[in-house]
């Protein structure tokens, strides 16, 4: 169906794309407190998950309008460094599973972000035989709902009904600081 779209409905998806990403970068921000737990791999996994999330927004965001307007394909080394912050992403966020499995109230993001081990391996197995069901999204989908629920369970588990996300970002803020 996107391959028949038009340069403006693939803007639009793009646009949309865009904006998950950010909103993932916030949930990450928000959710130190509950994620980092005083360990400095967590952190470190995170915010870097966070950066290659970023760029992502900033590729499908920035990108795609330029690229909409120009009609002009993107250069190779921009595809390159897409590809291998698209690769980056997927291991982030399975370290960051990883290293919160025993962390207290975040086990179903975790678990759902260490799934994405057989999950690639079985995009990789059909992308082998050839089916047309071979596609990253899947993956890509485990990563959103992963880091999504990292901030569902922050908001139900640390979250009063006063605190706003901006509070909440003050907050992560302050812990990425001390330590």
């Amino acid at each position: 169906m996107l391959e028949t779209a038009s340069p403006r409905e693939m803007l639009v998806v793009d646009l949309i794309h865009g904006v998950t990403y950010i909103a993932l970068v916030a949930v990450l921000i928000t959710a130190a407190g509950a994620v980092d737990h005083g360990s400095g791999i967590r952190r470190c996994a995170r915010r870097l998950l966070a950066v290659c999330l970023a760029v992502m927004a900033g590729f499908f965001t920035l990108g795609s309008s330029v690229q909409t307007v120009t009609q002009a394909e993107p250069p190779a080394v921009l595809e390159g460094i897409g590809s291998g912050v698209f690769l980056a992403m997927f291991l982030l966020a399975i370290a960051l599973g990883v290293a919160t499995l025993r962390t207290p109230g975040v086990r179903t993001s975790s678990l759902l972000l260490t799934a994405l081990v057989p999950v690639i391996a079985l995009t990789v197995l059909l992308g082998v035989l050839g089916s047309d069901f071979a596609h990253p999204g899947y993956a890509e989908t485990l990563v959103n709902f992963g880091v999504a629920l990292l901030g569902f369970r922050n908001a139900a588990v640390t979250g009063k009904p006063s605190e706003t996300i901006a509070e909440k970002s003050a907050v992560g803020a302050s812990l990425d600081q001390r330590a």
